[in-house]
């Protein structure tokens, strides 16, 4: 034993061989207690889980931003938040229990966060948690399942503020800045144009961002207008359909297209785009979509919300639950093919949905 003395365990075995073995299995589990390791798996402290998640997540190329904030204000590890409550980074992941997490949540409270945003920094711990788990090389807590997911509002846009993003990013547009009204010419049209043709892409097929950002012209069939996407969330393929207004994005944009890169959209080294299109999100702001009384109600309009609003203008315009659940490629217990692509007649029936529904974009 550590403090020197010996400990005298009975091992409830007559015979000796039995019992010496049985001894030895006892010596080998109190080692392992003594080192925060039990039935093989070892300790690990909540700000090691929490690196490792976050770790991994750099390494898949995710938005880290957010979640950096979270970890910051949970361990108290930047100024802005060292006279908050925050949790000992030190602690053992498995020790976490209900009671630190009401201890936290009334913390938070009390300091004046809303119920969601709580949740949010609940969700770091739950998915720091899970990761771990899936390791199978460390103990996790007994609440991992009961810790809260983040619930967010499903924020899609009407065709009128869809609209209203697309002229605002509009090439052609005249530009007021205070001084004279011009438009834009060159580079700054091209820039410009290239964020308009990626939200036509994003929002007429339903692709995720890192789908959309890494599409290769590989993938496109401009003749039986479809494309193939890759959802590296789901590693399964499928087959969408290309409206007429993609179509004519993509057909433009092969005649201008840097024949050095494979890439649809590709970022200004020629590489594939990283994070979300903060012109995207520049422009939704500017337009008023994520005014604070619009975000109360609706929730915050962000460039995955193209995504809902595609899956929304499809069901409102005809097509079935089954049919957009296959374009979004969205797993369920009903699909769990790992191939999953459309009929040929259900590609042609919800491309001429998507193109009836944007028939008003020039």
């Amino acid at each position: 034993m550590d403090n020197g003395k010996r400990l005298r365990v009975s091992t409830k075995c007559s015979d000796k061989k039995e019992a010496q073995t049985k001894a030895l299995e006892m010596q080998n589990a109190l080692n392992e207690k003594a080192k925060g390791v039990l039935n093989g798996k070892q300790a690990i402290s909540l700000a090691e889980a929490v690196d490792l998640y976050l770790h991994d997540l750099k390494v898949r190329r995710k938005g880290l931003r957010n979640w950096l904030i979270m970890r910051d204000k949970l361990f108290g590890l930047t100024p802005a938040f060292k006279d908050r409550f925050r949790m000992d980074p030190s602690m053992a992941l498995h020790e976490l229990a209900t009671v630190h997490l009401e201890r936290l949540k009334a913390a938070r409270v009390a300091e004046g966060n809303k119920e969601q945003t709580i949740v949010h920094e609940l969700k770091l711990l739950r998915a720091a948690s899970r990761y771990v788990q899936e390791l199978g090389t460390y103990r996790i807590p007994d609440i991992v399942k009961s810790l809260p997911m983040a619930t967010q509002k499903t924020r899609y846009l009407s065709w009128e503020e869809f609209d209203a993003l697309y002229r605002y990013l509009d090439p052609d547009r005249p530009v007021d800045n205070k001084r004279a009204v011009y438009t834009r010419t060159g580079k700054q049209h091209s820039q410009v144009q290239d964020v308009q043709d990626l939200l036509v892409a994003l929002v007429l097929t339903g692709g995720r961002w890192s789908e959309v950002a890494a599409l290769t012209w590989d993938r496109v069939d401009l003749e039986n207008e479809t494309i193939r996407l890759f959802g590296t969330k789901t590693d399964k393929e499928r087959v969408v359909a290309m409206p007429r207004q993609v179509t004519d994005v993509l057909r433009r944009r092969r005649v201008i297209r840097d024949l050095h890169s494979p890439l649809i959209f590709p970022a200004r080294n020629g590489g594939v785009r990283r994070g979300s299109c903060q012109a995207i999100l520049r422009a939704m702001n500017k337009v008023g979509l994520n005014r604070p009384d619009i975000v109360e109600r609706y929730g915050k309009a962000t460039v995955h919300s193209l995504r809902h609003t595609y899956a929304s203008w499809l069901i409102q315009h005809g097509a079935d639950l089954a049919e957009a659940q296959e374009a979004l490629g969205h797993a369920s217990l009903q699909m769990t093919r790992r191939y999953a692509h459309l009929s040929g007649k259900s590609v042609r029936k919800l491309g001429s949905i998507l193109s009836e529904v944007a028939s008003g974009l020039n």
